[in-house]
């Protein structure tokens, strides 16, 4: 999965739960990689369990409607 439709100069924060008041785990911006390891709904905002492509250890919450499908080469 890939990180999109982040606004210029902002980022994304991963997060320890699935909550805009839970703690950053890490900020990433757009064409981040992500594995996607489920989705949930909060409050009718979903929610992803990811970590990071390159750096498994990095691992928390995401706003869902901020990935999308990578497809690559």
């Amino acid at each position: 999965w890939e990180v999109t439709g982040i606004r210029e100069g902002s980022v994304l924060n991963i997060r320890g739960a699935a909550s805009t008041t839970a703690e950053g785990v890490k900020q990433v911006g757009n064409g981040t990689l992500v594995r996607n390891k489920g989705c949930k709904l909060v409050q009718q905002d979903r929610w992803c369990a990811v970590e990071l492509q390159d750096d498994p250890a990095v691992s928390g919450w995401a706003a869902g409607r901020f990935l999308r499908e990578h497809v690559g080469q």
